[in-house]
């Protein structure tokens, strides 16, 4: 049985609590949460992206990477140059301006990962569910598509319960 609805819900729930709460300490309880949540997922990433650089070599390329930007039709060197010179147009202001205006709204000696979220107009929502059998149908349309056999995954999708919108991005119909 999968856990990404319930692991779903309580990224939701402690990012909130980043974006939202004016308690430095329960945002950094949050962070932590997070940090945590993301090291005990590494695993199943690891795998997944053996299987999508598994896919890519089925099909002539090194890996899922190379294959992204041969159907971008972008060369790996531009590629990263592209990012590079994205780094170096936004680094400084991201370091100069963005965390110092961070550490002066909260006056706070130095800013940490826990503050740069934190909005004090954040306005907390509930998540729309998406209908599962729905979601699912188009989920395992979309694995069939590129050639993966959506009963034999590492995660599944429970059949009854609904899924958190942001948990599983599917096109609109």
């Amino acid at each position: 049985m999968s856990k990404l609805p319930e692991i779903q819900s309580k990224k939701g729930k402690l990012n909130q609590t980043l974006m939202s709460s004016k308690n430095r300490k329960k945002r950094k309880k949050s962070w932590e949460s997070l940090t945590q949540i993301s090291a005990s997922l590494a695993p199943d990433m690891k795998a997944l992206l053996k299987e999508r650089n598994k896919l890519a070599q089925s099909i002539g390329f090194d890996n899922f990477f190379e294959y992204v930007l041969a159907e971008e039709e972008i060369t790996k060197r531009d590629f990263l140059n592209l990012v590079k010179e994205l780094d170096l147009q936004t680094r400084h202001i991201f370091v100069t301006s963005y965390l110092e205006e961070k550490r002066k709204e909260l006056k706070i000696e130095k800013t940490m990962p826990w503050d740069i979220e934190y909005r004090p107009e954040a306005k907390v929502y509930r998540q729309k569910l998406v209908p599962v059998p729905k979601a699912r149908d188009k989920f395992f349309e979309l694995l069939t598509a590129i050639g993966l056999d959506p009963e034999n995954l590492l995660l599944t999708i429970e059949k009854n319960k609904n899924i958190p919108f942001s948990g599983l991005m599917l096109p609109r119909e």
